[in-house]
């Protein structure tokens, strides 16, 4: 589902609608472009690259939507540093897992997105770790970026405001 939202995969039938536009027949590249603006992606296994630094990590989002190298730089440092608490210079291999997941997200939120898809985002983590992501995603919300996150975890998914479930194929409310 998170790839279907996010752009990464094409349905096989139906409409998918983004803001009122048809985007399940677009292209690669047209794909690629609106991937990079309103929408962030948070992957379970991070995706950081491990030989480049936290800010190139984070500038990287900025790359695909041309954002003007400048403004890009500042933004980078500003989110780079307030979002993930590790110097911008470091490789994500000297990191800690909480460290890079708050860089997936940093850079998941560099552009501004209005959404924010994230995929099993405290997996990996330890519980602390976890709840110390699931509070940035709680100042991202009340910010005002719409987050929908997949994850498996009923501790997790009851702090969402709406909660839906999908089983053989359809969506449901439910109520934890």
């Amino acid at each position: 589902m998170l790839h279907l939202l996010g752009f990464l995969d094409r349905p096989t039938s139906g409409i998918y609608r983004l803001n009122g536009n048809n985007v399940s027949e677009l292209d690669d590249v047209e794909r690629t472009s609106i991937r990079g603006r309103p929408i962030g992606i948070v992957f379970h296994a991070f995706h950081v690259l491990p030989h480049r630094t936290v800010l190139e990590n984070v500038v990287l989002a900025q790359m695909y939507n041309n954002t003007a190298k400048p403004e890009r730089t500042f933004r980078a440092r500003c989110i780079g540093e307030g979002r993930t608490r590790a110097p911008t210079g470091v490789l994500p291999t000297k990191l800690s897992g909480g460290e890079r997941q708050r860089v997936a997200i940093a850079r998941a939120v560099v552009s501004g997105p209005s959404i924010l898809l994230a995929d099993e985002p405290t997996g990996n983590l330890d519980t602390s770790t976890g709840n110390s992501v699931l509070a940035l995603f709680d100042e991202l919300h009340a910010e005002g970026l719409t987050i929908a996150m997949i994850t498996h975890d009923r501790d997790v998914a009851s702090r969402a405001d709406r909660t839906v479930t999908m089983r053989d194929g359809e969506l449901r409310e439910e109520d934890l």
